[in-house]
């Protein structure tokens, strides 16, 4: 029998062929499938980025920023042996330091007419809501003959709770200010006429108009000079912290 060797090969070829083309719609297929997908996700991605560039760009225009003009500033206290201590964010706070120091302490108060001191300003594009100052004391330069007992009081009137006081008004807006009405409790609860010198960091704790939490924390030093009949005390806002590294040159400058 003989084999036509041409028939065959064309056979071969047309069979091939015809393979080819199939598998080569598959794969068609699955290239086709495949390209969609990448342009989905790159759709989606570009569709993320332009609207996060869009939220920050609202943040930014609606950001707060406070902060105290920096400065030293005189203020002229009173002494008063009234148990009230206003100005702490609940009514339990006063009380339970009311309870800390003894009835017949004297207290100390900004004199009148004094309305506030501080000029603290909203330097941000947005306004600041529900504006709160904490005072935070880093070193305290006190007598070293000081009582155990008025040393615990100190530590407890160094807490951030009996030191953290509303401004006034409580919400400022951009370019606008606003001053604090209270003394820290480690100042106004210090019968004994003790310290000398605060070292600290203001904590300025605010929102902005979607509910965000934003703070600021600046550098401030305190100096009194208890007289018998008068006290004056010198508080200094200056440097803004950004880092731990500006708290460790910060207390540097005391050593």
């Amino acid at each position: 029998m003989k084999i036509d060797f041409d028939q065959l090969y064309d056979l071969f070829v047309q069979a091939w062929v015809t393979l080819t083309l199939e598998q080569f719609s598959h794969m068609a297929q699955i290239l086709t499938a495949f390209i969609t997908v990448i342009a989905v996700l790159v759709s989606v991605r570009f569709s993320i980025k332009a609207l996060r560039e869009v939220q920050l760009d609202r943040n930014l225009r609606h950001k707060p920023f406070v902060a105290f003009e920096p400065g030293p500033l005189d203020l002229i206290i009173k002494k008063s042996s009234k148990r009230k201590l206003s100005g702490l964010k609940e009514d339990w706070l006063e009380k339970e330091l009311e309870n800390l120091v003894p009835q017949d302490a004297v207290f100390f108060y900004l004199s009148p007419p004094e309305p506030g001191y501080g000029c603290l300003r909203n330097y941000g594009a947005g306004p600041a809501l529900s504006v709160d100052v904490c005072w935070s004391v880093i070193k305290a330069k006190v007598p070293t003959s000081t009582s155990s007992e008025a040393r615990k009081l100190r530590q407890k009137l160094y807490g951030q709770e009996f030191n953290t006081t509303p401004s006034v008004p409580h919400h400022i807006l951009n370019n606008n200010y606003a001053t604090i009405t209270r003394l820290p409790s480690f100042i106004l609860a210090d019968y004994m006429s003790e310290i000398v010198e605060i070292l600290g960091i203001l904590e300025i704790k605010y929102k902005d108009i979607f509910g965000k939490n934003h703070k600021t924390e600046q550098a401030f030093r305190m100096f009194t000079t208890y007289q018998p009949f008068s006290v004056t005390i010198t508080v200094t806002f200056s440097d803004l912290i950004y880092s731990k590294k500006d708290i460790e040159r910060l207390s540097a400058k005391t050593n």
